[in-house]
C-alpha cells in the first residue's frame, strides 16, 4: 500500500477475520443500518458469508480504520466494483459511535482516495449517499466530489431513501 495510509489521526488495515465481531456488531445497529441504507437485517452466516467472499473478489478492497492514538477499530472502508475502465465506488463508516464526527471519516476517506488514484491507478470514485445524509454528503464534497445525474442502472434507485450520486476523478 502507498505512503499514505496512514496519518496522525488513523490508518488502515486490510480487512480481516479479526474484524468480523466488531463489524457485526455495527450492522445489528437499527440506526447503523437506516443511515446506510441497508435492505434487510443482517445475520451472522450472511455476515460470514460476505467475507468469505470478499477473499478472493479482486474487484473489491476492505479495510479496517484503526486509531493510531491507541490502535482501536473504528470503523471500515473501502472500493468495490473496481473495473477494467478503472472506476470503482467508494464507501467508508465510523462504526464506533463515541468516534463519529471527530474527522476521522474524512481522515481515511482521505487516505483511501490516495490508495485508489495513486496505488490502484483508478481514474474515477464514485459513490451513492442517502439525501438525507448530510454528514456524508459534506465529507465528501469536501474531499472534491461532485453530485451528478443518477446512473439509470442503480442498485440504489429502487430503495426508499432518495440517493445522491457523486464523483471525483484523479486530478490530471
Amino acid at each position: 500500500m502507498g505512503q499514505n495510509m496512514n496519518n496522525k489521526f488513523v490508518c488502515l488495515q486490510p480487512f480481516g477475520e479479526e474484524h468480523l465481531e466488531k463489524t457485526f456488531v455495527w450492522v445489528q445497529r437499527e440506526e447503523f443500518r437506516e443511515s446506510f441504507n441497508f435492505i434487510k437485517e443482517v445475520n451472522w452466516d450472511d455476515h460470514v458469508r460476505w467475507f468469505n467472499n470478499l477473499k478472493n473478489n479482486d474487484t473489491q478492497k476492505h479495510f479496517a480504520i484503526y486509531l493510531r492514538e491507541n490502535n482501536q477499530h473504528i470503523g471500515n472502508c473501502g472500493l468495490k466494483y473496481i473495473n477494467k475502465e478503472k472506476n470503482g465506488e467508494i464507501w467508508v463508516y465510523i462504526g464506533d459511535v463515541q468516534n463519529c464526527r471527530k474527522g476521522f471519516g474524512i481522515s481515511a476517506a482521505s487516505q483511501l482516495i490516495y490508495h485508489a488514484f495513486y496505488d490502484l491507478n483508478i481514474e474515477t470514485l464514485y459513490l451513492y449517499v442517502a439525501k438525507n445524509n448530510v454528514a456524508a454528503r459534506r465529507l465528501y464534497e469536501k474531499l472534491g466530489f461532485e453530485e451528478r445525474e443518477m446512473p439509470s442502472v442503480s442498485e440504489w434507485k429502487g430503495r426508499d431513501v432518495p440517493h445522491s450520486y457523486m464523483e471525483k476523478s484523479r486530478a490530471a
